[in-house]
């Protein structure tokens, strides 16, 4: 398996993860109220930390898999990659301080279209 696809195959398990704690109301310590970006990263270092993947150095994944996150987002039509799911900074922030990241019907609609189209 190619290291491209072992990111998408990983980043679909994190997104199949992310969404069953979304739909459990975004508690518990899986993951955090901060964008799907951030809880990448965490879950990458949470995952992988005693592995890397074959030939990649373990301080490169985290980066790997936000570039590959950055180009699902963009191959899905959103432009803005610092915050793709909200219309403004200020929604971002105003989520983030609600705790209510997990509930965005962007974020949510593009991480379920993920699971479906992702092989």
């Amino acid at each position: 398996m190619k290291i491209n696809e072992t990111i998408k195959t990983n980043i679909k398990q994190f997104f199949i993860e992310w969404e069953l704690w979304a739909k459990l109301g975004g508690i518990g310590q899986e993951f955090e109220q901060v964008g799907l970006c951030s809880n990448l990263e965490y879950w990458v270092i949470s995952n992988y930390s005693d592995t890397a993947l074959e030939g990649v150095s373990r301080s490169h994944t985290p980066a790997m898999y936000r570039s590959t996150l950055h180009s699902l987002i963009r191959e899905a039509g959103y432009e803005c990659l610092a915050y793709p799911f909200d219309a403004s900074s200020y929604d971002y922030f105003k989520s983030l301080d609600n705790d209510t990241l997990h509930l965005n019907p962007n974020r949510l609609g593009f991480v379920r279209d993920q699971i479906k189209c992702m092989v």
